[in-house]
């Protein structure tokens, strides 16, 4: 991602910052709706988006089982009572529960298969009896009363035959869930009554899964492979927490921040959790843990999906593609939550060339995937081209003067909830009339600065465009004098030559005259004096200018003698980067002379001009000293502006704090070395633990501009605190760290070593 995706989500657009603070990953809601009374409660989701649950009915008069289908809610009816609830369904549509029976006389487990509710019985003697989960084989985990209402047993219903599970050695156990291979979780007492203990029945044995240290457990649900989610108290029974039983070890997952007690409730077979939080108010919040990070659902939805005030409290089931089923105290309804498919551009493999005065267009771009309500931008186009933001149509006329090849025509997409999509094509704009090769450019002089001695030395001059010929050579500009130089070397993107620059340090230029006798841009350069300084490389990390940004470069001399600056311009991408200094014009490259005492400020202004973005190499010898800034610049709205450092550009890791509880983190990795590095970044919590891990590789002097969050495998530092460490194994890394709020962004100190 660009710095220019980056502030179309943080700063351009409030409305944009917003939405990026929405956590990652994105999910759609759909409100499952109820059976015409006031409440509804979604209870489990099958692997085809199917899920049962309970909804009062006309007038409240009474509560029904549902199952929810292809975006319709079904009334299954009771066993001949009045009530009846749905706990259980699998991937056939097979739903069970428990229904009153005719007069309202017991609760008997039933299985609703085929259109038809079927009763299940009970133990013998017994009278009332619960399914609560049922596998694709048809087999039905629950429990049957063995006393009135008072103890009870768990049970396997299966093929009409009703097997008691047993207990743990005390009066009552009950069973919760069911796997593939017939598994069987729940609860029991153990000995004596004297607690109650999460159980795993499996071969016919029924086994006791301990707690995380405190009296009590009991478990909810089981996926395929084998692992068990539930809830226990921990050591000194100070809190209950939900745990995650795998491998034959109960581990604790904690609670979300600021909650006192938690609890899963069910398992898909990729690991990922859901369940609730308590809090000391006694309001629950709804969350999935996946990864090992724990996240309250509510921020994982984009903003006014539920009514104003609402928020999801519970979340009871998860199926294989990541559906999620969740309720709210606020609404009493339910909610099913679909992640959103990644956001994805499709556009032409190439993008056709144009002509100066001609209507191009329109070119169409579309996007899928995301969420609705998707904004479109593009970046380095020609004048009078533009994107159509609502329909991503490219098209307008391309104004006089925009001939040329514009080679990073960027074009973004962003969804209603912050994600962010680009394509870079190059855009060629032939002028009108008969097609003229471009003038050739420089981009830069080697050596640079050249070092003064009294005989000839080599150094060439590199670019594009050169075109050989009678008439080719280097034009040389200084003080005293100019000179124009045959050249000894050709190739259309380097010319070499010898000459004698002698020893007086000063400030020349070097143009290229052509072989067809087009003359080059007019390139900077610098011969220092003899034994000049060892000079330091530092990396302005952030550079962006056009649109609402301004950027600048402050450079102090603080010495007693004249001294050279050499400031390069590259892009993400690695390549040179034009940027149009105010008072100088656009260059690449530039040769800074400071007088002793001396302040320069180079700036790249905000305005009409396009969006562009990237680094600055600052080659700084003793005594020098300075700075970058980037502001933000929009009508009717105070300035918003931020220090950039210069940062090494020798260092092997960095470090830096981070705060993602009510701020937002960026980084700017960048590689100002000549070979490819793969980066390390690793994040910390306050309490010591790794909460998040990326690598990525960079090519050489390119960069990569994030949210913190967004990279692979560094979601959890959402909503944390902690450090930042991010390394390579050879070359050279530099870092940016901005920090971003609603009423502005700053720089975060970064330790390079």
């Amino acid at each position: 991602m660009s710095f220019q995706s980056l502030f179309l989500r943080l700063a351009v657009a409030s409305s944009l910052l917003m939405r990026a603070y929405a956590a990652e990953p994105a999910y759609t809601v759909v409100d499952l709706g109820t059976r015409g009374g006031t409440q509804a409660t979604a209870i489990r989701i099958n692997d085809s988006g199917q899920v049962v649950g309970n909804s009062l009915l006309d007038g409240n008069v009474a509560e029904h089982p549902f199952l929810w289908s292809g975006g319709r809610m079904v009334d299954l009816g009771t066993l001949g009572g009045t009530v009846g609830h749905a706990f259980g369904v699998n991937g056939s549509g097979q739903v069970v529960g428990t229904s009153h029976t005719v007069g309202n006389a017991a609760f008997h487990a039933f299985l609703f298969s085929g259109g038809t509710m079927h009763d299940l019985g009970t133990l013998p003697g017994s009278t009332d009896s619960v399914g609560a989960s049922i596998n694709d084989s048809g087999q039905v985990a629950g429990w049957s009363y063995t006393d009135g209402l008072g103890a009870s047993h768990a049970v396997l219903f299966n093929g009409g035959a009703i097997t008691d599970l047993g207990t743990l050695g005390g009066t009552s156990s009950f069973g919760e869930g069911i796997n593939a291979s017939g598994q069987v979780v729940g609860s029991s007492n153990i000995a004596g009554d004297a607690a109650e203990h999460a159980f795993l029945y499996s071969g016919g044995v029924m086994q006791d899964l301990g707690t995380l240290g405190g009296t009590s457990s009991e478990a909810f649900g089981i996926n395929d492979v084998g692992q068990v989610v539930g809830s226990s108290d921990i050591a000194g029974n100070a809190a209950r927490h939900a745990f995650l039983y795998s491998g034959g070890v109960m581990h604790d997952l904690g609670a979300l921040s600021g909650s006192n007690a938690s609890s899963a409730i069910g398992i898909n077979n990729s690991g990922q959790i859901v369940g609730l939080s308590s809090f000391s108010d006694q309001t629950t919040r709804a969350f999935l843990d996946s990864g090992g990070v724990m996240r309250n659902l509510t921020d994982l939805i984009p903003a006014n999906t539920l009514p104003p005030g609402a928020l999801l409290t519970e979340a009871l089931g998860i199926n294989s593609s990541g559906q999620i089923i969740a309720n709210s105290a606020n609404t009493f309804h339910a909610y099913m939550l679909t992640p959103a498919s990644p956001l994805t551009i499709s556009s032409p493999a190439s993008l056709p060339p144009g002509t100066v005065g001609v209507p191009y267009g329109p070119v169409p771009f579309t996007a899928s995937g995301g969420t609705a309500e998707r904004d479109w931008a593009a970046t380095g186009l020609p004048a009078g081209l533009f994107i159509n933001a609502a329909t991503g149509a490219l098209g307008g006329t391309p104004e006089l003067g925009s001939e040329g090849v514009y080679p990073n025509a960027k074009f973004t997409v962003i969804d209603s909830n912050g994600a962010v999509a680009s394509v870079t094509l190059s855009l060629t704009m032939n002028p009108s009339g008969p097609v003229v090769p471009p003038p050739p450019v420089i981009t830069s002089v080697s050596p640079n600065p050249v070092l003064g001695i009294t005989s000839n030395q080599s150094f060439c001059v590199n670019g594009s465009g050169f075109i050989n010929g009678p008439g080719l050579k280097v034009r040389l500009t200084w003080p005293a004098a100019q000179v124009d130089l045959p050249v000894g070397f050709f190739n259309p993107n380097q010319l070499c030559l010898s000459f004698n620059f002698g020893i007086a340090p000063g400030n020349w230029t070097a143009q290229v005259v052509s072989g067809d006798g087009q003359l080059s841009n007019i390139f900077f350069f610098t011969v220092a004096a003899p034994g000049h300084g060892m000079i330091t490389h530092l990396a302005l990390p952030h550079f962006v200018f056009g649109g609402s940004w301004y950027s600048a470069i402050y450079l102090s001399n603080t010495t007693n003698a004249l001294e050279n600056v050499q400031v390069k311009f590259t892009d993400d991408n690695g390549a040179p980067l034009l940027v149009p200094l105010a008072g100088i014009g656009s260059v690449s490259s530039r040769i800074v002379i400071l007088n002793p005492g001396t302040t320069v400020l180079l700036e790249a202004l905000n305005g009409p001009g396009p969006f562009a973005e990237g680094w600055a190499d600052i080659s700084l010898p003793p005594g020098v000293i300075g700075y970058g800034t980037s502001r933000e610049v929009i009508a009717g709205r105070a300035d918003r502006e931020a220090l950039v450092p210069f940062v090494p550009e020798s260092s092997q890791t960095a470090e830096f704090a981070f705060d993602d509880t009510s701020f937002t983190t960026a980084v700017a990795l960048l590689n100002p070395s000549s070979q490819q590095i793969t980066v390390t970044v690793t994040a910390f919590g306050a309490d010591g633990d790794q909460v998040g891990s990326a690598q990525l590789a960079l090519a050489p002097h390119a960069k990569s501009v994030n949210i913190l969050s967004a990279y692979a495998g560094m979601a959890g530092v959402s909503g944390k605190q902690g450090r930042v460490v991010v390394s390579v194994p050879n070359g050279a890394v530099s870092v940016l760290g901005l920090r971003f709020g609603a009423s502005g962004f700053s720089d975060i100190p970064v330790n390079h070593r």
